[in-house]
């Protein structure tokens, strides 16, 4: 069900099977999403299966770049893998840097629609951002304690939606 809890969150239940995604539901929710303009933090309890059968519908219909942040290195290919995206680029901490450099710089200039990353995607400046997806929004791995830049990417890209006024999405096993 969809309910609104606060005059800007949304929250939509998107609980499937754990490999299996009914792309009506998919669709419905995606559709939702779209129309659902007024909201600026959004709340999907899916599972990751779940959470890129939403980002697909969601591709086709925007210009505006798209930030999917997953936590950990594993789940950033595994997104990749299964969107399959010609206009997607890969970021995350074993990427060269000459290939992070390229991406970093192409995302700036809007050049890259959707990027996909770990951790330190959240902090990259973007030209127009209209939507950041968090996968596994309640890890843990999201909050950097151990090293400087101390952060929270959840609060990281609170403040990047804020400025670009875009759509933020936390997608989750669990509410």
């Amino acid at each position: 069900g969809i309910e609104s809890k606060y005059p800007k969150q949304f929250s939509a239940n998107f609980v499937n099977q754990k490999l299996s995604v009914d792309p009506i539901t998919a669709n419905e929710v995606s559709q939702a999403l779209k129309t659902t303009f007024t909201y600026s933090n959004i709340f999907i309890q899916t599972s990751l299966e779940g959470t890129i059968a939403i980002c697909k519908n969601l591709l086709a219909s925007t210009e505006e770049q798209i930030l999917i942040l997953t936590p950990t290195e594993r789940d950033a290919i595994q997104t990749h893998k299964l969107l399959a995206e010609p206009a997607s680029a890969l970021l995350h901490g074993k990427t060269k840097l000459p290939i992070r450099a390229s991406l970093i710089t192409n995302w700036r200039r809007g050049q890259i629609k959707l990027l996909i990353g770990t951790r330190q995607s959240a902090l990259l400046p973007a030209k127009k951002l209209g939507l950041i997806i968090i996968t596994q929004s309640s890890s843990d791995d999201y909050r950097i304690t151990d090293r400087n830049p101390r952060f929270d990417v959840r609060l990281a890209t609170q403040l990047q939606a804020d400025q670009h006024n875009a759509r933020l999405i936390s997608c989750d096993h669990f509410p």
